[in-house]
């Protein structure tokens, strides 16, 4: 099951848009004005799917509608209860393949005690408090009581603690739907929180914590790699002992597999994955007939290691290959321990932090879609041209479908950006306003 069109009406008391999703073509591009709502029904995307319901309590709109594949669909809508003194509440309808109500639940504003409201306040590094129940919210300079910072920040309240549970016929769907939303905030870099003398959060470029993350993997892979090679080098003389039948494979293919073998060892090393030094001597002495057996025993175990690499190192070669065609005078490469390494055209080191912002939202982005989307997800990108050359832009469509056929996920993208479009209007849904 996955999602096949979004649809809003009313949306800020002024909009209807429909959204077919191109999903053969993996990529779905939404273009209009400024303040037409494509930020915003990412966001109601990536809040439905990802338990972010505080925002369907401040945002207007009439009706918000995702269907799915196989008939189904969700539907959340906004009414008034009566008895609530006009307080807005929405309601998530589950409508199955007959346009039937299976299920629904409403979202109203709950109470939590004042104790976990200021305990949570106190979490959150983009907010400082100023006052007895007033916090000032450090990127938008919006002055908040308690109950706006429940209304923003409800979704990152501990679950021990959280009220608003949803339940779980809801939470089966959210499961089946992976909804991942990269935003500019995330491009930005990744809160590390405030110390009490600081007015501005502290955040680690996201560059940073990729390359760390990347190096982490990659050390990981290892070692599965260095466990599996034991087990087998332990084995190794009581299964070449106990395999007495003839090998047909002859001289000729045993040197063909064993060439292969080397090349691909030097490519894991070029990826970053492999040390040189960890690599051993080719062998390069002539085959005679009784040496067959244990090489044939001896590649299929090579293969057999190497092999933990495959997919990693499909993704590093992906990632260096767009990077290092789109930077000028600066080359990327990748270390088993560093992560991330780039060097100038002079030899000098660059740290990622130190590259431009578009460089670095560029491998960010491209990090995102290789390594952290699941197959089957719904990536959500707001106006990635920001900070993006021209050229780039007029390449990212094509990059994406690329990535997004090998990942086998959607990508449901908003811009106002001709050249991220570039040539492929076939993509594109054109969001108009109400007079259009």
């Amino acid at each position: 099951m996955e999602i096949n069109k979004i649809s809003v009406s009313n949306l800020f008391e002024l909009f209807n848009h429909t959204i077919p999703l191109n999903l053969r073509q993996h990529i779905t591009i939404m273009y209009g004005l400024n303040g037409i709502g494509k930020t915003i029904i990412l966001r109601m995307l990536n809040g439905l799917f990802n338990s972010d319901f505080s925002l369907f309590r401040t945002i207007p709109f009439q009706d918000f509608t995702v269907e799915f594949t196989d008939g189904r669909s969700l539907k959340l809508t906004h009414y008034t209860d009566q008895s609530a003194k006009h307080n807005s509440y929405p309601k998530i309808e589950y409508i199955d393949a007959k346009g039937a109500v299976a299920n629904s639940w409403e979202l109203k504003k709950l109470k939590y005690p004042s104790r976990l409201v200021y305990d949570l306040a106190d979490e959150i590094p983009e907010i400082i408090r100023v006052g007895p129940t007033t916090w000032r919210s450090v990127p938008t300079g919006e002055m908040l009581n308690p109950n706006q910072i429940m209304d923003r920040y409800e979704d990152i309240m501990p679950s021990s603690v959280r009220v608003t549970r949803e339940p779980e016929w809801l939470m089966k769907i959210q499961k089946s739907i992976n909804v991942r939303f990269l935003d500019v905030e995330r491009l930005l870099g990744v809160a590390k929180g405030r110390r009490p003398w600081e007015e501005q959060p502290r955040r680690k470029p996201s560059v940073n914590v990729y390359s760390d993350e990347l190096a982490s993997n990659i050390q990981k892979t290892y070692t599965e790699y260095a466990s599996l090679s034991q087990s087998l080098d332990r084995s190794f003389p009581h299964r070449l002992l106990e395999d007495n039948r003839p090998i047909k494979t002859t001289s000729k293919e045993l040197r063909h597999k064993l060439d292969e073998l080397e090349k691909k060892r030097m490519h894991l090393v070029d990826a970053g994955v492999l040390d040189k030094e960890t690599i051993e001597e080719p062998i390069s002495i002539q085959i005679r007939a009784q040496d067959k057996n244990v090489l044939s025993v001896y590649l299929s175990d090579t293969e057999k290691k190497l092999r933990q690499f495959d997919e990693l190192a499909r993704k590093i070669d992906i990632l260096r290959t767009i990077i290092n065609s789109r930077f000028k005078n600066k080359a990327m490469t990748v270390d088993r321990k560093k992560g991330f390494t780039f060097t100038s055209s002079n030899g000098k080191s660059i740290r990622p932090s130190d590259l431009s912002s578009g460089e670095q939202h560029e491998i960010v982005m491209l990090y995102e879609l290789l390594f952290k989307v699941k197959s089957g997800t719904l990536f959500l990108i707001d106006e990635p041209e920001l900070s993006l050359h021209v050229g780039w832009q007029m390449q990212l469509v094509s990059d994406l479908q690329e990535i997004a056929e090998l990942g086998a996920f959607h990508v449901l993208m908003a811009t106002h950006s001709p050249q991220i479009i570039n040539k492929r209007w076939d993509l594109t849904v054109e969001l108009k306003g109400p007079k259009e």
